[in-house]
């Protein structure tokens, strides 16, 4: 059976006496919910307190699905041959299949939510939201290029580039 808790990253849901809201850091003390659909039911009902929460899966492994060889190459093609996280050719053989919403921010287990992504792309996406990751990769390449960089008006110049079109 699945166990999901709500959480910003920080703090968890719990629900108190007489059907309060109450948040906690404390992930022992967060409400248990026995599915996604009913994490997402409680957040509804409390939109404003629940902003920036999603459902967390505590136990994501265990609800998996092995995929066949057929939904791989299914999800390749769709792919069209393509890591969706970098944009290069992955191998059939040698691709993941990585949830577009991870499951642990309330993402499904389902075809339409996979996509095919090489190892190591999967590897530095780990469970990130695309805005998430896209920031993520935008900060490092910043920090890097700062400290790295021997031409500080060259570093300026991208900086204020990726800052206005990102």
């Amino acid at each position: 059976m699945a166990e999901i808790v709500l959480t910003n990253g920080q703090h968890y849901v719990a629900i108190g006496n007489n059907n309060a809201l109450l948040k906690t850091q404390d992930i022992n003390e967060a409400t248990r919910f026995i599915s996604n659909e009913v994490a997402r039911y409680v957040k509804s009902t409390h939109e404003k307190r629940c902003k920036g929460y999603h459902p967390m899966n505590l136990n994501p492994k265990k609800d998996r699905r092995k995929y066949s060889a057929d939904v791989r190459r299914i999800v390749y093609l769709r792919n069209n041959g393509r890591c969706a996280i970098c944009g290069k050719r992955v191998d059939l053989n040698n691709c993941n299949l990585d949830h577009r919403i991870p499951i642990s921010k309330g993402g499904i287990d389902s075809v339409e939510n996979l996509d095919c992504v090489h190892v190591q792309c999967n590897y530095i996406k780990a469970d990130l939201m695309p805005d998430e990751l896209e920031k993520g990769i935008k900060d490092i390449f910043l920090y890097q290029m700062e400290k790295n960089s021997g031409h500080k008006l060259r570093y300026r110049i991208a900086k204020a580039v990726l800052r206005k079109i990102c």
